[in-house]
C-alpha cells in the first residue's frame, strides 16, 4: 500500500509527525517479524517480539494527536505480551493460558485500531 499523506511532517511541538506515523506502520505492514515464522524456538520469539517492540515503539513515538491514543495503547498491549512470553522463558508451552489469552486479544484489538487509524490518516 502507499502511503499517501493528509497533511504534511509535523512540528517539533510534541504534536507527533504524520508522516512519520505512517511510514513506521507501513514499515511494520512491509516487515512483520512474524511473517516467516511457522514454528519457532523461544530464542526466535523473543527476537521477533524485541523487533515488533521496536516498530511499535516507532509508532507511538510519531503517532500525531489523533492516534496517539490507539498507538499507546499498542506499545503497552506489547508490552503486556512480551511480559506474559518473558515470564515463561517464550515457550508457549509454559504461557498461562488464560492471562496470555487476554493479553493476546488487547494486543489484537489494539493492533486492529492503528491498523484502522493509519489507513484513515494516510490514505
Amino acid at each position: 500500500m502507499l502511503v499517501g499523506l493528509l497533511s504534511g511532517c509535523g512540528d517539533d511541538s510534541g504534536d507527533g509527525d504524520v508522516a512519520a506515523f505512517c511510514e513506521a506502520v507501513e514499515d511494520l505492514r512491509d516487515d512483520d517479524p512474524f511473517e516467516e515464522l511457522q514454528v519457532a524456538s523461544p530464542g526466535e520469539m523473543r527476537d521477533a517480539f524485541a523487533d515488533l517492540a521496536v516498530g511499535v515503539d516507532r509508532i507511538a513515538d510519531a503517532a500525531p494527536d489523533e492516534v496517539r491514543n490507539q498507538a499507546q495503547r499498542y506499545a503497552d498491549a506489547v508490552e503486556d505480551l512480551r511480559d506474559e512470553l518473558a515470564g515463561a522463558g517464550y515457550d508457549l508451552t509454559r504461557v498461562d493460558q488464560l492471562d496470555y489469552g487476554q493479553a493476546v486479544a488487547s494486543y489484537t484489538e489494539a493492533a486492529v485500531s492503528v491498523d484502522n487509524a493509519a489507513d484513515a490518516l494516510c490514505g
